[in-house]
């Protein structure tokens, strides 16, 4: 297969080159399963996933294509378990170690052995899949590993998102909305000659100033650590190792029980808003107790979302990347009832999800790529952006939840315990919530870089997230 990256699968494949975007799914599994049945089951579903067996290549006008041709067989690491929580440091340890995105393939696997039970861990590049797409393979994986008597049948090759959009969704943007991002991408373009300019002429006055002024003389107006760190990123030129050490990623996990996973969910249907909503609700009003938050204000959680029922082709369970992302806010008050700000949540999420802010949100990712996409430009780009925020998010938050997978518990011999999920890289410093519901229980994990956030702080607002959603 040939097909051409889309604008989003693009953008996180330029993203991912100054730091993996990578993301995993953990499954434990009740039962004995061997790396050789385990690649003998990716034999067969690479070919009804045409896109979990490609690598990247680029056409002589430096567009990035994925392609199938000579691409070797998956990875499948065993492991021994240690103890309950080792595949917690081996999935920190995957989640930063990059695809070899010119062989391919770009997704791996590590098996960690027990006598009793085995942990399943599919680790992916973003660029190629969403959380949902490896949410279905693993399912695949298990189904086949269970029921190896199965014919699998293939699905189709899909074009990327950019041309499965449909024209009424983008129709409903008004005409002044789709110049905007071409309009903020000139004004970029401008602002980073501009900031090339600038930057030459300190460099210019920095050579100068070092050549000419004496040793002795403190010069504060143009030092060249100050040009260094205030008006250059050099995160960026990073060497693989360098992001591997400079700060840990650590894992945490929980699950809330069958009972009270009902419980929340009947609560939620009652009070009229989504589980979703509640989640966030419950971790927003954790967070500003562990900071001590004792003011009203504006909150926003970032929030990854299926677009596969709104294609213009019947995407279904195939593997690929068929999200966007929004962010959501709500006007955190003192003393403010949890299902107020819950519904609250729930109506600005429903409001962000229209089809005319998903399409102005295309419009931008498009208008940003060309810059992005030109490696001199970019260094540039991200230069600007860490100079005017500092290096700061503008959301509080990251909750990536799969929703309810209907997926079954018995695969033949073996039994699905527990699955943890989407497991995602957090490459900027940022918090991510990874959630998902399977056999009516509530699995959690949380994703933080170690010189972020204490582990008894998370600890702390991990014990009052589930006390939230007890008392509630």
């Amino acid at each position: 297969m040939k097909r051409k990256l889309s604008v989003l699968e693009h953008l996180i494949f330029i993203n991912s080159q100054k730091s993996p975007e990578n993301f995993a799914i953990m499954a434990r599994i009740n039962g004995l399963i061997s790396t050789v049945q385990i690649q003998n089951v990716l034999s067969h579903l690479k070919k009804k996933h045409p896109l979990l067996s490609t690598r990247i290549t680029f056409d002589n006008q430096e567009i990035p294509y994925f392609i199938s041709d000579k691409v070797p067989e998956f990875s499948v690491r065993v492991l021994p378990k240690k103890n309950h929580d080792h595949w917690q440091k081996i999935v920190a340890e995957e989640l930063e170690l990059p695809f070899p995105w010119q062989t391919g393939p770009l997704v791996r696997f590590v098996l960690i052995e027990s006598k009793i039970s085995q942990d399943l861990i599919v680790i992916c590049d973003h660029c190629v899949a969403d959380a949902l797409s490896l949410a279905y393979l693993t399912r695949d994986i298990l189904y086949q590993l269970g029921h190896p008597e199965n014919n699998i049948d293939s699905l189709p090759q899909l074009p990327g998102i950019d041309e499965l959009i449909p024209s009424t969704l983008m129709e409903s943007v008004p005409q002044s909305k789709k110049r905007l991002p071409l309009i903020i991408g000139g004004l970029l373009f401008i602002l980073i000659s501009t900031y090339k300019v600038f930057q030459g002429i300190k460099t210019i006055l920095n050579w100068l100033t070092f050549k000419f002024m004496p040793r002795s003389t403190t010069i504060d107006l143009v030092s060249k650590k100050q040009l260094e760190n205030d008006f250059f990123d050099k995160s960026a030129h990073n060497s693989k190792k360098e992001i591997l050490t400079n700060s840990r990623l650590r894992i945490f996990s929980w699950y809330l029980p069958q009972a009270e996973t009902s419980q929340l969910i009947n609560r939620c249907k009652q009070e009229q808003t989504s589980v979703h909503a509640a989640l966030c609700t419950a971790c927003l009003l954790a967070l500003n107790e562990i900071k001590e938050v004792n003011q009203s204000c504006i909150q926003k959680v970032a929030s990854p979302i299926s677009i596969r029922n709104r294609l213009s082709l019947p995407v279904g369970e195939s593997f690929g990347f068929f999200a966007g992302r929004i962010i959501s806010s709500v006007n955190y008050k003192l003393g403010m009832d949890f299902w107020d700000m819950a519904r609250n949540f729930k109506q600005d999420l429903t409001n962000q999800i229209r089809d005319d802010k998903l399409a102005i949100l295309f419009f931008r990712t498009k208008a940003i790529l060309p810059i992005v996409a030109n490696s001199t430009l970019r260094k540039y780009f991200f230069s600007i952006l860490k100079f005017f925020d500092n290096g700061k998010l503008n959301y509080d938050l990251a909750v990536s939840n799969l929703g309810r997978l209907d997926f079954p518990i018995q695969y033949g011999s073996l039994t699905l315990e527990a699955m943890y999920g989407p497991i995602i890289n957090t490459n900027e410093g940022e918090n991510i919530l990874g959630v998902c519901t399977i056999g009516n229980q509530l699995y959690f994990n949380f994703v933080c870089k170690e010189n972020k956030m204490e582990i008894s702080m998370v600890e702390k607002w991990k014990e009052k997230i589930i006390f939230l959603l007890r008392k509630n």
